[in-house]
């Protein structure tokens, strides 16, 4: 991590690389350790850098806490995750430690393992993530429309509990 931070570029492609090829699903795309692309250096050197710091310091500079803070989480109207159970990155066992701290919060949330990998270009990912966006665009229109109708049907009344502009 230290030579990640130093610049050294060796470190920085072999520990994109590692990652990469941790994700990767077609073997195809596996990255060589042995030979730096220079057109993907770019973000193997970000990533590197933003991760290492994160590994050493703790998230955010900061331990992460998420699941000692999950109660925080109840109050959405519904949270949704898609897990792939080939994830090598972020392991299904966090999830079930995650979906188990939300059901003790009481927390309405929906879970998919799936037959995917980390990657979001993964296709059952993708179409999980597609499909959740979808939903939560449904339903946040929907629930946008209501409030916009209650307000029109509160400011007839003379009923508004919005402030009035001066």
């Amino acid at each position: 991590a230290k030579l990640i931070e130093s610049g050294d570029r060796q470190a920085i492609w072999h520990w994109h690389v590692y990652e990469n090829n941790l994700m990767e699903t077609e073997p195809a795309n596996l990255l060589d350790p042995n030979q730096i692309d220079e057109t993907v250096f770019p973000e193997a050197q970000s990533v590197a850098f933003f991760e290492t710091r994160l590994w050493l310091r703790g998230a955010y500079e900061h331990p992460a806490q998420l699941l000692s803070r999950v109660d925080r989480l109840a109050v959405l109207p519904h949270i949704s995750i898609c897990q792939g159970r080939h994830d090598e990155v972020c392991p299904a066992k966090y999830t079930r430690l995650l979906t188990n701290a939300l059901n003790d919060a009481n927390a309405f949330f929906t879970v998919s393992y799936l037959n995917s990998g980390h990657e979001q270009s993964d296709p059952v990912m993708a179409a999980c993530l597609k499909e959740r966006l979808t939903v939560f665009g449904q339903e946040y229109y929907q629930q946008r429309q209501q409030q916009q109708h209650q307000q029109a049907h509160e400011t007839k009344a003379g009923t508004s509990a919005l402030p009035k502009k001066y």
